[in-house]
């Protein structure tokens, strides 16, 4: 007879239980939603909803997957598309519509117009699985904005314009829509504008067909139709996510089938990732709504107004000649750019050392001078020394433009999905610099 688990045992199971995903095929809304795909010619139920410890809701994988097995296979009319949208009783209203309006104001438009069919609405388990807000930039609010990184909060507010102009262009349309929606104003409204903006903002892929030509379609990637796939986007996201997906449109006798392909072996269990694109997590915060731990495309930018002449004042200047001084810093203007002056994960770009040691470097002595142009000192050269130092107020000033409040200070005056996206923001953004502030005191110390 074996002996009893000891408390380490019994302590593994605990964390490997906290581990697993939670399943939702059980839930309501999903069993609904499997049952409207089945019922509509959707095929390959490899994949389940379930709710992963570290991502959130995503697709699971419940039995072993080899490379090359279809996981998913759509049918066209299945696939919420400008196509949909025109054959739909919106259609008529969209064509005649002056100015055209733009594949995503369509799709965004029938949207609405679906989420108000309710129950009537063939798409109702679809819409049913969507997210009733996001943590898109179109849903900050003024407070939210105040805690952002400063390099963030332009870009941020940007994007919330966009969604505003957008909703703006439409105005003008929705009365045209009397005929069939007689309450069109209460139907219309900014709040629902922005989420079915969201929705297409955040869930859509470019799927192969052709577009059309009543529409205005901004997207000049040339990738495909904007277009909302059933199922597909319930994948999440990863950089580094170890399978790939292959989506290929095919055609069996006269229909047309959009399939995902595993393209590496799975085992029960594992999450089905996809990489929407390979990006910083200030890109994908503005795009998606959400930021990676620890993203190693994530870099710190400096600015040479804002910062690079900032710091100056920090300096000694007596002995230096004010034209000397004003040439260095027009030199950092046209031979540096500021997408090199940065720091990551690594350090201090190389570009923002050269600057450093540019403002450090003695006037009076030019042979040393070419040398600091040159990237020619070596590490233990007092001038090396200096703007190690230099660089480490620089990001010393940084991590104080965030302010004194901590996360639960921040959290306390309002928890919600978008603070706690802001929290996330600024300390993936403090972890660079204190990375790189280590990495400089290290080597300052090394080479005193």
């Amino acid at each position: 007879m074996a002996g009893k688990r000891g408390r380490t045992w019994r302590r593994r199971r605990q964390r490997k239980k906290e581990n697993r995903p939670v399943s939702l095929c059980h839930e309501e809304h999903y069993i609904r939603f499997f049952r409207f795909l089945k019922k509509n010619g959707f095929s390959g139920f490899f994949l389940r909803p379930a709710l992963f410890p570290d991502t959130g809701r995503g697709l699971m994988v419940p039995r072993k997957i080899k490379r090359g097995q279809t996981m998913i296979k759509m049918p066209q009319h299945m696939i919420l598309s400008t196509k949909t949208v025109l054959d739909s009783v919106l259609g008529p209203y969209i064509e005649s519509a002056e100015p055209q309006l733009t594949t995503i104001q369509a799709i965004t438009t029938f949207l609405i117009y679906q989420k108000h069919l309710g129950e009537t609405s063939f798409w109702k388990p679809y819409l049913d699985i969507l997210p009733n807000e996001y943590t898109h930039p179109v849903y900050f609010g003024e407070e939210d904005f105040l805690y952002l990184p400063h390099s963030l909060r332009a870009n941020i507010k940007a994007k919330k314009q966009e969604c505003i102009k957008s909703y703006e262009e439409l105005k003008p349309f929705f009365p045209s829509l009397e005929p069939l929606l007689p309450n069109w104003e209460g139907i219309f409204t900014f709040d629902a504008y922005r989420w079915a903006w969201s929705t297409v903002k955040t869930r859509s892929l470019y799927v192969d067909d052709k577009g059309s030509t009543v529409l205005r379609n901004l997207d000049k990637s040339g990738l495909g139709v904007t277009s909302l796939v059933p199922m597909v986007d319930l994948l999440n996201h990863s950089h580094s996510a170890r399978t790939g997906l292959l989506i290929k449109k095919s055609c069996k006798n006269g229909d047309y089938f959009y399939t995902v392909t595993a393209e590496d072996d799975y085992k029960r269990g594992d999450q089905v990732l996809f990489c929407y694109r390979r990006a910083d997590n200030q890109t994908l915060l503005l795009n998606y709504g959400f930021v990676l731990p620890d993203n190693h495309l994530d870099v710190i930018k400096f600015f040479l107004v804002k910062d690079i002449i900032g710091i100056l004042e920090l300096m000694n200047f007596e002995e230096e000649d004010p034209k000397f001084r004003r040439r260095k810093v027009l030199l950092i203007a046209t031979k540096y750019t500021a997408s090199d002056l940065t720091c990551d994960y690594r350090g201090v770009s190389k570009t923002l050392m050269t600057v450093m040691r540019i403002l450090v470097c003695d006037s009076e002595d030019r042979p040393l001078f070419k040398r600091v142009l040159a990237d020619d000192l070596p590490w233990d050269h007092p001038v090396s020394v200096q703007a190690r130092s230099l660089a480490q107020e620089l990001l010393e000033r940084r991590l104080l433009s965030y302010g004194i409040m901590d996360d639960e200070a921040i959290l306390a005056e309002s928890d919600t999905p978008v603070r706690r996206l802001v929290v996330a923001m600024r300390n993936e953004e403090k972890k660079i610099l204190q990375k790189s502030l280590k990495s400089l005191t290290r080597n300052n110390e090394i080479h005193k």
